[in-house]
């Protein structure tokens, strides 16, 4: 999933990365392979990344 740019109500822009498995907000995991588009998951599906990052997905 891309990043998003976000405007808070102080009208600050925060770019945001979505989880890639539930597109929830809060998804401070991020992981690449080479030649690919990043991903980036919440704390529920970080098992999903670390896979993707194994190479099983």
């Amino acid at each position: 999933m891309t990043a998003v740019l976000r405007k808070l109500e102080s009208g600050t822009r925060m770019m945001i990365h979505p989880c890639n498995v539930c597109g929830s907000d809060r998804a401070p995991f991020g992981y690449t392979v080479k030649g690919h588009p990043s991903r980036w998951y919440c704390w529920e599906h970080r098992e999903v990344g670390e896979a993707y990052l194994r190479g099983a997905a």
